[in-house]
């Protein structure tokens, strides 16, 4: 990330949107979401307080971006085995709150449970 930053700085650029939750996971610490598989495994270091302020001190703005919907792609699960995948605090732990097509299973914008877990991530 030493080496985007100061890329970054290099070409003058001010802005990084950075994918924080990508697939009904987290790159940061939550009570709501699992750590992300593409996040090393070592949850005593939290990376995102520490890029927000290598941002900040180069002047670049942090800004973070999330997929709020999607849980898995190409995985062929039911609902229900997808579900046991999850905290119970997390809304994909409950089969009714998850879509399926084909190999793509995300949450169910329509459902409140969802809405409110999502506002709760956020």
């Amino acid at each position: 990330m030493l080496d985007v930053l100061e890329k970054m700085e290099y070409y003058n650029m001010n802005v990084m949107i950075f994918h924080v939750r990508i697939m009904n996971d987290a790159l940061y610490e939550s009570k709501y979401n699992s750590w992300s598989s593409y996040y090393n495994t070592n949850p005593d270091w939290d990376a995102l307080p520490w890029l927000i302020e290598e941002c900040h001190k180069r002047g670049i703005e942090f800004h973070a971006w999330m997929n709020p919907y999607r849980v898995t792609t190409n995985v062929q699960l039911s609902l229900e085995d997808c579900a046991k995948r999850y905290k119970p605090l997390n809304a994909a732990s409950n089969p009714k709150n998850l879509l399926k097509a084909d190999k793509t299973i995300i949450l169910n914008p329509g459902e409140p449970e969802v809405k409110e877990f999502l506002v709760n991530t956020c």
